[in-house]
């Protein structure tokens, strides 16, 4: 098994893959118990990998919006662009 530190520099798509992996062995239920408890601390430490990799992404997805439409003094700001903005007009 790698070390955290190790785990912590997979790329997101390694990491939810292992995960996938780790969660197939765990519900065949053939693993004997310890290797089933290292397992399933790997895919603990392999699910926080990916949920700081996400909250990580989701920080700089940002949108630029215009805040004073059609005005000379037209300005601009950056806020979160969430998945299910749409245009709406």
């Amino acid at each position: 098994m790698k070390k955290k530190d190790e785990l912590k520099d997979l790329k997101f798509e390694d990491a939810i893959a292992q995960l996938e992996e780790a969660v197939l062995k765990i519900e065949r239920g053939d693993l004997p118990l310890e290797e089933a408890i290292e397992t399933y601390e790997k895919g603990i430490k392999l699910s926080r990998i990916c949920h700081e990799k996400l909250n990580s992404a989701s920080a700089v997805v940002e949108k630029l919006v215009v805040t004073d439409e059609g005005g000379e003094d037209e300005a601009y700001q950056t806020e979160l662009f969430a998945a299910d903005d749409g245009d709406e007009e």
